[in-house]
């Protein structure tokens, strides 16, 4: 046997199985029985794949602060509905309600996103996701 075919039994028994399950569930790693709030202004976008993320500065009811993550979509599912970088920026005051982390760290996986006090994004399944541009 060849190299060649030695390196592509290797491909196709070891890599892409691995890249096949890569792509997680997200029960895995948020808690999909429980939904929370939370409101804050946005410290950072990252409007970037394999899934954008918007960081959340939160006040607590003792007046410290926390950083929340929050992770949705990829960039190509926004821009594809009208969406941008911009639609959300650093800075706007938003609420946002989603499952949290399993391991209890400050992040949620979002379900449903309001700016200035208008729903702007929904998805909650077996609906279609509501997409609204402002």
């Amino acid at each position: 046997m060849k190299l060649r075919d030695l390196l592509f039994i290797f491909i196709v028994l070891f890599v892409i199985p691995q890249a096949a399950i890569s792509h997680h569930s997200a029960s895995i790693l948020f808690n999909m029985e429980k939904m929370i709030s939370i409101e804050g202004i946005v410290t950072e976008v990252w409007f970037q794949n394999p899934h954008s993320r918007y960081y959340v500065e939160k006040s607590t009811e003792n007046g410290k602060k926390e950083l929340w993550e929050i992770e949705t979509m990829s960039p190509n599912w926004f821009i594809r509905r009208g969406w941008d970088e911009d639609t959300i920026k650093t800075g706007n005051k938003i609420r946002a309600e989603g499952h949290p982390a399993q391991d209890g760290s400050n992040r949620l996986i979002l379900r449903i996103l309001d700016r200035e006090d208008i729903e702007i994004y929904r998805w909650v399944r077996p609906a279609r996701p509501i997409i609204k541009n402002l």
